[in-house]
């Protein structure tokens, strides 16, 4: 989507909204949760594709990330690590994608790596774009209409203030709390 609104952003009327599911947003992998989120052989918490060290988990992903991009300088190019669009580094682009209002949902499970960046990328645009993240603990479905404790979303823009799980604005996605 970002690629297209910085090459065609008149083809951004044709997308009806775009699901992210576990999205790695931030290539340099600066997150804090790489650390709280570090997966216990022993308690057998935290996130499993984060085995290592938690250095070692974050260098190794940043090592594929550079593979990925082809250099360290694309690492934070905005439309290859759509987590600097948030922080200012390609204002043009940012408005592109808020003219054309594409609806994005994004899912991050209770115990990733990525939900830190994830979290971060959704406060801070919540104002300028219409999204919703979802974030059910234990990484459990949601399923029927009762809230789950602790499930942390950030409403669509112009929607209502619910709070939900002690995090401003949120509510459940999908759930009777839910706040559209």
């Amino acid at each position: 989507m970002l690629l297209l609104a910085r090459e065609d952003p008149e083809a951004l009327a044709a997308v009806p909204g775009l699901v992210l599911v576990c999205p790695q947003l931030d290539l340099t992998c600066g997150s804090p949760t790489y650390t709280s989120s570090q997966f216990s052989r022993e308690l057998l918490t935290g996130d499993v594709l984060a085995p290592l060290e938690v250095h070692a988990n974050r260098e190794l992903r940043k090592g594929r990330c550079r593979i990925y991009t082809g250099s360290e300088e694309l690492l934070r190019d905005c439309v290859l690590s759509p987590y600097w669009l948030c922080r200012g580094r390609d204002e043009a682009l940012l408005r592109a994608v808020e003219r054309a209002g594409v609806p994005v949902w994004i899912c991050t499970g209770a115990a990733e790596t990525l939900q830190g960046e994830i979290l971060d990328f959704a406060q801070r645009l919540r104002d300028r774009l219409p999204l919703e993240v979802a974030g059910p603990p234990g990484d459990v479905p949601l399923l029927g209409d009762a809230p789950v404790p602790g499930l942390a979303a950030v409403p669509q823009q112009g929607r209502g203030a619910p709070t939900h799980g002690g995090v401003p604005g949120a509510a459940v996605v999908g759930g009777a709390a839910h706040g559209g």
